[in-house]
Formats: C-alpha cells, sequence, structure tokens
C-alpha cells in the first residue's frame, strides 16, 4: 500500500490542479457594445462602449471592429469585468456600419467578435452633426445667440455646443416645451414649477413659483417675459421680479404672442363654469386693449401690419383692433406660418394647407404629415419634420419643399417626430426625434421678410414679432 500512496499523492494534486487552472481555460467572455449612438455624420468623432459579457470574472482587454475595414488598437488590460471600454472614431465614408467589439484575456486567447450595433452614417454635404439628447416631444428646439442648441427631452434641458458636444443637462422637472432664450443667453421654459430661468452654463438664474396650468412664455422687446398663472397674465422682468399681472377673460391654454406693434395676445379657454373661448389683446404696460369671442381657438401668430392669425376650427384673421379681417372654417391645429406675401402655411393631415394671399384655401397633398410646424426660409424653401406612417418608425424624414411647395429632398431618419423643426442663424435646421437624437441640417436662414417664418417666430423662440 505504501508503494501507491506517492501515486495517489500525484494523482489528487494533478486532479486539483486541473480543476484550478480549468477555471481559467474556459474561452475569455464575448464583449458587447454597451453604449453609443447608432446615427453619426462623416468626420464626427461618435464615442461607443462595450463590457463583458456573462459571468466573465477575469477581466481582458477590448477591441472595436468600426465596420469600415478599420480595428481598433487594444485597451489596456480591464481587471474588473464590470468596467466598460470606450474609444472614439470618426468614419470617412457615408453608409450603413455594424460596430463590434472583441475580448482578449491574459494569456492571450481572443473572443469571438460580437456586438451588432447597426450605424448610419450620414453624409456631411446635408447633415452637420447628430447627437443624443432624450426623447424629444412636443417641443422646438431653440439657438442662442453664441449658437449653442437647446432642446427639452425625457431627461431635461439638454444644452450642445455649435458642433454638437454636449455642454450641460439641467434636471428641470415637468419640463415639456419649447425653451426660449433671451439675448443675454438665459433660457427661460414653463414647467411643474413654474416659469424657470437658466443661466447660460446650466445653473438656476430664479425660478418663480406659479400655477401648473402654465403656457409657454414670449418675450418682449425689452426682455420681458410673458407668460400666463391660469387665467390671469403674467409679465416679468429679467431679473425674476414681478412687472405686472392682469385678468384674462379666461384660461390661458396657448403661448402668448408678442405682435408687431407690441401687443401681447392670449388665447384663452374656460374650463370649469362654460365653455367661453376668446382671443385677448394686452398693451406692454398690462392694460386690456380687446377681447373678442371665437369658437375653440387653440393657436396665434404674428401677422404684418399688427394683425394676428389665429387658427383652430377655422382659420381667422384679427385687426389691430381686434376686429375679424378675414375667416375660413378650415380645420388647422397649429400655429400658422406666415410669409412675406401673405401666404399662410399649416400642417395638415397627409400634407399642407395653404391660404393664398388672395384668400382662398387649398389642400396640397404630400406623402408626409408634417409635425407641429415648418420652417420657411429665405429661398421661401419650407422645411419641415415629417411623418408618412404612424405605425413605421423608419418612415420619418426631414423633408424640403420649393416656393411651388413640391419636395427638393427628404433626409430618413430614426424615428418618429413631435416635435417642430427650429433654425439657427447661420440656416441651420434642428429636428429631435422620439428615438432620442437631435439632426443639425444644413439649411439657408429664416426668411427675414416673413411676419413669422416658423414655430416661436425665430431662432431663440421669442415668440415676439416686434423690433427682431
Amino acid at each position: 500500500m505504501r508503494l501507491f500512496r506517492p501515486f495517489v499523492r500525484t494523482v489528487i494534486v494533478a486532479a486539483c490542479l486541473f480543476i484550478v487552472a480549468g477555471c481559467n481555460w474556459s474561452p475569455p467572455s464575448l464583449a458587447v457594445i454597451s453604449s453609443g449612438p447608432e446615427r453619426g455624420v462623416v468626420g464626427q468623432s461618435l464615442t461607443h462602449s462595450a463590457r463583458f459579457n456573462g459571468d466573465w470574472r477575469w477581466g481582458g482587454a477590448v477591441r472595436f471592429s468600426w465596420g469600415d475595414g478599420d480595428t481598433s488598437a487594444w485597451s489596456e488590460y480591464v481587471a474588473d469585468y464590470y468596467d466598460s471600454v470606450t474609444m472614439t472614431h470618426v468614419w470617412a465614408d457615408s453608409g450603413h456600419f455594424v460596430v463590434k467589439a472583441q475580448v482578449k484575456d491574459g494569456n492571450g486567447r481572443m473572443s469571438e467578435w460580437l456586438g451588432g450595433l447597426r450605424l448610419l452614417i450620414y453624409d456631411s454635404s446635408l447633415v452637420r452633426w447628430v447627437a443624443q439628447v432624450g426623447m424629444v416631444g412636443s417641443t422646438c428646439p431653440a439657438v442662442g445667440p453664441d449658437g449653442s442648441v437647446y432642446i427639452v427631452s425625457d431627461r431635461g434641458l439638454v444644452a450642445l455646443s455649435p458642433d454638437g458636444a454636449q455642454k450641460w443637462v439641467h434636471d428641470a422637472y415637468g419640463i415639456d416645451c419649447a425653451p426660449v432664450v433671451a439675448d443675454d443667453g438665459t433660457v427661460y421654459l414653463t414647467g411643474n414649477a413654474g416659469l424657470l430661468a437658466v443661466n447660460p452654463d446650466g445653473t438656476t438664474k430664479w425660478a418663480r413659483v406659479l400655477s401648473s396650468f402654465l403656457t409657454l412664455p414670449a418675450l418682449g422687446p425689452d426682455g420681458t417675459i410673458y407668460a400666463a398663472d391660469c387665467d390671469t397674465a403674467v409679465a416679468v422682468r429679467p431679473d425674476g421680479s414681478l412687472a405686472w399681472r392682469a385678468s384674462l377673460p379666461a384660461y390661458a391654454c396657448a403661448t402668448p404672442v408678442v405682435g408687431s406693434d407690441g401687443t401681447i395676445c392670449y388665447i384663452t379657454h374656460q374650463v370649469v363654469v362654460d365653455d367661453t373661448e376668446a382671443v385677448c389683446a394686452l398693451a406692454p404696460d398690462g392694460s386690456r386693449k380687446w377681447a373678442v369671442a371665437l369658437s375653440d381657438p387653440e393657436w396665434v401668430s404674428a401677422c404684418a401690419s399688427g394683425e394676428f392669425c389665429v387658427t383652430g376650427s377655422g382659420i381667422t384673421v384679427l385687426s389691430p383692433d381686434g376686429s375679424v379681417a378675414w375667416e375660413t372654417n378650415t380645420y388647422a391645429d397649429a400655429q400658422a406660418i406666415v410669409k412675406a406675401d401673405g401666404e399662410i402655411l399649416l400642417p395638415g393631415s397627409q400634407g399642407l394647407i395653404v391660404v393664398h394671399p388672395d384668400r382662398s384655401v387649398a389642400h396640397v397633398s404630400q406623402p408626409w404629415d408634417p409635425a407641429m410646424s415648418l420652417v420657411v426660409d429665405d429661398y421661401g424653401d419650407a422645411i419641415m419634420s415629417a411623418n408618412s406612417d404612424y405605425w413605421n418608425a423608419d418612415s420619418s424624414a426631414v423633408v424640403c419643399l420649393d416656393s411651388s411647395l413640391h419636395e427638393k429632398w427628404h433626409l430618413p431618419v430614426d424615428s418618429r417626430f413631435s416635435s417642430a423643426p427650429g433654425c439657427g442663424t447661420d440656416g441651420t435646421v434642428y429636428v429631435g426625434t422620439e428615438g432620442g437624437y437631435l439632426y443639425a441640417v444644413k439649411g439657408r436662414p429664416l426668411a427675414a421678410d416673413a411676419p413669422w417664418p416658423k414655430f416661436g417666430h425665430d431662432s431663440r423662440n421669442t415668440g415676439c414679432a416686434a423690433g427682431r
């Protein structure tokens, strides 16, 4: 028996070594792409991350295959399998690509390639950049005086630099509106907390508590902020102090608009007692100029010579004294775009509603359904964020129509639109999608001679046609 003891010990030790070593003899874990954009532009630097998949606990190095024939160098050794490895890459060509990742363990053994993140790179001749900002709802991007871009998403107020890099995110609770930017770069919003002012660096400047029944703010030519607190119009100075309060006929239900003569126009609905609906005009000092009852008004835009265009169950143009200049019973639930020649454009079902200068109404059929509003540039082209099929997320696009409303081009995007397009002073058009991307599309400056060329009137969404 003694002769067998060394042999038995040898077998036991070998078995133990085999078992222990065997734990590290399995192939390295696969690496999966854990984060990164699915859209980009030629020449834009994009960042993707990968992590170990499953229960791999031995660490390793990671490298990426970018799908364009280029493979990254190996990362440094990552000891903790919970950690992610992040790298950036620039694509030189447009098209569809698949980003993958691979793991190498400490013994030099490599996993299979895994990942499969599909990436679409746009041609830089049309798109400047694409950025991930979070899901975008019914809002409109604004552009500050320094070119910074502001968008409200499910993440809060997101600020980006002119090249698309994220500057900061202000996690403002309950905000779902279009940001408004003042001359000094202050951003104004309304939400559950009331009226909020945010500094250009993303810090809160001040907040004024109002009711939860709020409208989007508008800016006067002197920087006064106009909003509403239930059935009361509110004017707030840039420092947050109250300038005045004025009674309205009923609850304000849409963003106020400042006309070319400085008149502030409100849409009001009575939501408690009866169905009283009216358009109310106030002077810059808060005194009432006039109020007129209309059937189901929803939106207002400023026209030339102090007139206002009210849309809803019909289209009505009001004179500076509040009398009806003309009206039509064409249903239009959107803020009207008013061109220099007086032509009015409105989003409609599968097309556009056009009111010609002679006041005749035409329905221009399109394969696209515009979302919220349009942008009219200095060539007379109209650019819209549009959907063609509610059930198909791949059927949405940025669409450009010429002055005759024939399609010039369209740019497919990742998902549906609910927001209106914004436009910078350089002509860049900004559109946000429900899928979480903001697209910066090359275009031309807004039509300077148009009374109301886009939602919110101008690049900063001031809602003011006076002195701008």
